[in-house]
């Protein structure tokens, strides 16, 4: 092309909010020279102004309405093509995926919840119902603790998986937990450190209460 867009525009095959940034462009001489990202439904675009000629390359990142991470990168030229100090983002062999590290942190994340559930309102349902106020309920008391504390840990996994897929940058981090994965992962933990406070009170049926209502977000 002869002269550089006024705008560039992605279309997904899906409603996508940005995530951090959303859209960078990079000019020749490395110049970031991208205007905000502004989504559309499955529109996102942002305002590009340079005088510059040459290649330049274009990286984006999404989250989709389930979610879940995407991003990606390309180039085009103004005039001749050039050099690029940004041409790394075009060979990344996880582009438009979940990259295998963010992906293993979400599958771990997800085996921790599940375990914490499991241990914390399993043990406490079964002590509802096999309850014997002479037994040391000390051993129980172990595992509910342990529970409690996987459930907390699995939060900051799974945001670290998203941010792995995207990006570790403040402006990423505010993005996704403004998503609706953020809000999920705050219910979470919010749940997580009530089971905390309610397990010192001498009644099992609280912290079940707050197992069912955990059992109904997780879906």
């Amino acid at each position: 092309m002869s002269t550089l867009p006024p705008v560039v525009e992605l279309v997904f095959s899906e409603p996508v909010t940005p995530a951090g940034a959303g859209i960078k462009v990079f000019s020749p001489s490395g110049r970031r020279v991208a205007g905000p990202a502004i989504s559309r439904g499955a529109l996102l675009y942002a305002p590009m102004s340079s005088a510059e000629t040459g290649t330049f390359v274009v990286s984006w990142q999404v989250l989709a309405a389930d979610t879940h991470p995407s991003r990606g990168a390309f180039r085009f030229s103004v005039g001749r093509p050039s050099a690029n100090p940004y041409s790394s983002l075009l060979t990344g062999g996880e582009i438009g995926t979940a990259t295998p590290f963010g992906f293993v942190l979400q599958a771990l994340a997800r085996w921790v919840h599940f375990l914490g559930f499991a241990l914390v309102f399993g043990v406490v349902a079964y002590s509802a119902l096999t309850r014997d106020e002479q037994s040391d309920n000390r051993p129980v008391r172990r595992l509910v603790g342990a529970g409690i504390v996987l459930l907390i840990a699995a939060e900051p996994l799974a945001l670290l998986g998203q941010l792995a897929s995207l990006s570790f940058d403040a402006d990423t981090a505010i993005a996704v937990l403004a998503s609706g994965f953020g809000r999920l992962l705050g219910l979470r933990l919010a749940g997580a450190l009530l089971v905390w406070a309610l397990w010192s009170l001498d009644s099992p049926w609280p912290v079940l209460g707050v197992g069912v209502a955990v059992a109904l977000i997780d879906g």
